[in-house]
C-alpha cells in the first residue's frame, strides 16, 4: 500500500465517515466531494483530503454545512409507536440525538 493510499484509507475510516466524489476521473476541472458526519469529523477528514487533493492540483473554491435531519417516515413511525407507549422515548431520542449532517465541498484544479 502506497503512502496515498495509506492516506485515503485512513480518511476514509475516521470516525466512519465517507465521502462521495462525483467526477470518476482526477483530471475533470471540477470535483465535489461530499463527506458526512459531525461538523468536527467532517472538517476534520476534509482538512486531512484536502492536502491530498492540493498535491494532486486541486484547491478548494467552495464548502458547505448542511445539518443532519430526520425524515417524515422517522416521525410517523415514532408516532404509531406511541400507540404502545415506547414512541415517547423514541420522540425523545429523535429530539436529543441529531443525525450527521453533510459538508459538501467544491475543489478546482489549478490552471499552471
Amino acid at each position: 500500500m502506497d503512502c496515498s493510499q495509506l492516506a485515503e484509507a485512513k480518511i476514509n475510516t475516521l470516525a466512519k465517515l465517507h465521502y462521495y466524489d462525483y467526477k470518476n476521473s482526477m483530471n475533470q476541472p471540477i470535483v465535489i466531494r461530499i463527506y458526512k458526519g459531525r461538523q468536527a469529523q467532517a472538517t476534520s477528514a476534509f482538512q486531512a483530503d484536502a492536502a491530498r487533493m492540493a498535491a494532486q492540483g486541486y484547491r478548494p473554491i467552495s464548502q458547505a454545512w448542511a445539518p443532519g435531519a430526520y425524515g417524515c417516515g422517522s416521525f410517523l413511525a415514532a408516532l404509531l409507536l406511541c400507540l404502545v407507549l415506547v414512541g415517547f422515548i423514541v420522540f425523545i431520542y429523535m429530539l436529543i440525538v441529531k443525525p450527521p449532517g453533510t459538508l459538501t465541498v467544491t475543489y478546482e484544479l489549478r490552471s499552471h
